[in-house]
């Protein structure tokens, strides 16, 4: 039986890379703006529905009830037009990067997050897309790690090339081991 030596010396903290320091590479333009026509139209459905009502009324409605209704669908409109600016924003500063060792996806407009999983740790890589993403030439990368049945996490947005070929990659280093 082979012996391995480990070693396990205290690590500079001073000298180790920023996971942060990395180039991001932003998702693909069109993917903001299609969340943000997603989310108006969400808004504005259900306000039109209402404003029908109000205007025109199926069954009878009291004054009292035109106005609460009024103020629901004035409210209803304005919380999630802020929503929708809040989504597009935090889509557009969305971005991903992919290095020999590991791929990250960094997101939040607030409350910020980086998420990295190592490519030696990759148990499969899949690639989704919706009606939409189909039409606008759009993939959802999803990188699925060991011992888990959910996606570690996934990468909205990308263009289909860039998601294959970032699936290409990862499943193609998963089982190469790097010495350093």
């Amino acid at each position: 039986m082979e012996e391995t030596i480990q070693s396990n010396q205290q690590l500079d903290i001073e000298q180790m890379p920023e996971i942060a320091a990395q180039d991001f590479s932003p998702l693909a333009p069109v993917y903001a703006k299609i969340n943000l026509t997603i989310h108006l139209l969400i808004a504005l459905v259900p306000a039109l529905v209402a404003l029908v009502l109000i205007l025109f009324p199926i069954m009878q409605l009291t004054a009292d009830n035109k106005t609460g209704m009024g103020y629901l669908t004035v409210g209803w409109v304005i919380f999630f037009s802020l929503f929708s600016v809040y989504r597009f924003k935090a889509n557009r500063i969305k971005g991903y990067a992919v290095r020999e060792l590991d791929i990250s996806l960094k997101t939040g407009l607030i409350f910020q997050r980086i998420v990295s999983q190592p490519v030696l740790r990759i148990q499969h890589v899949e690639i989704e897309r919706g009606p939409l993403e189909r039409k606008f030439e759009l993939a959802t990368l999803q990188v699925f790690s060991a011992g888990g049945s959910l996606y570690t996490f996934q990468i909205p947005g990308l263009p289909v090339k860039t998601a294959e070929s970032m699936r290409q990659f990862l499943l193609s280093h998963k089982d190469t081991k790097h010495h350093g």
